[in-house]
């Protein structure tokens, strides 16, 4: 009884991902956003007044198209799988190039991509290529494969947190490590871009 409830419930999940997946046609080199409801999430959002916390590049493997992601590590998460998380109530946001890649520049930004599999994720917000988090991944791959700034980096210094909200954010980052002289990108940095253009949204 128990496992028919579960395989019950499981298909209306698939249902509902099902319909907006049918509404969406991914495209290699698309940028997807979330809006995560988990403490270092809500951090992001906290210093950079954003609605989105995450993002990631889709490009198509083996028939399939998949999130790469900087999420404890680089990593390659299905796309199915990526928009089910729980934590994101199955709301994304696809953004594409206003002036399409060629086939040169795709293969350049999943290059640069593949070239970080396996890096662990950044929670000082360096900017060096020792590790990462998912909007630097993003940015450097489309400045490095494509020549698309996606938008200006900005300096800790230069994002404005009150004291209590840094108390907040800094139990979720090690921020007495930060360098805030960095350069520093965030999703909502990447989703303002004015190289971007929405092409897929259920918020």
């Amino acid at each position: 009884m128990l496992l028919c409830l579960v395989l019950s419930a499981s298909a209306c999940y698939a249902h509902k991902l099902s319909k907006d997946i049918k509404d969406y046609s991914p495209e290699d080199g698309d940028i997807i956003f979330q809006t995560e409801t988990i403490p270092r999430a809500f951090a992001i959002q906290a210093v950079t007044g954003s609605k989105y916390n995450h993002v990631g590049v889709i490009f198509k493997k083996n028939g399939r198209y998949y999130v790469y992601e900087a999420i404890g590590s680089v990593q390659a998460t299905p796309l199915i799988a990526f928009i089910s998380r729980n934590a994101t109530h199955n709301r994304f946001t696809v953004m594409r190039p206003k002036e399409e890649l060629n086939d040169f520049e795709l293969r350049n930004v999943r290059r640069e991509i593949l070239n970080h599999l396996g890096k662990r994720y950044d929670s000082v917000l360096g900017w060096s290529d020792t590790r990462m988090y998912c909007s630097e991944l993003v940015w450097k791959a489309y400045e490095r494969g494509a020549d698309v700034q996606l938008s200006d980096t900005r300096s800790l210094n230069e994002r404005p947190v009150v004291s209590i909200l840094e108390r907040f954010i800094d139990s979720q980052f090690d921020l007495p490590n930060v360098d805030r002289d960095d350069h520093v990108v965030s999703p909502g940095d990447i989703a303002r871009s004015a190289h971007l253009e929405t092409v897929f949204s259920n918020y």
